[in-house]
């Protein structure tokens, strides 16, 4: 989820240009494959699409649903470690 957070955030900051890191364009090719062209850094050149990583996604509408992912990640990383 880490990576997926990063990259939309990278994407989101840098959607004008058409050139974007390795790790962004894989994940969005990932997402692309498993949800469609409106996930396609190529369809959607100029494009924020972090938007549709944050609602559509991740379901993150309230501080509180961003909050219950981000603890059970934690939690689940400090118990994994």
């Amino acid at each position: 989820m880490a990576q997926l957070i990063w990259d939309a955030r990278n994407q989101a900051m840098h959607f004008e240009d058409r050139c974007h890191s390795k790790n962004t364009c894989d994940t969005f090719a990932i997402l692309a494959s498993a949800f469609g062209d409106e996930f396609c850094l190529g369809h959607n050149t100029g494009r924020n699409l972090a938007r549709l990583v944050v609602l559509d996604l991740l379901k993150w509408r309230t501080g509180a649903d961003f909050y219950a992912d981000i603890a059970a990640v934690t939690s689940a990383e400090v118990q994994s470690a």
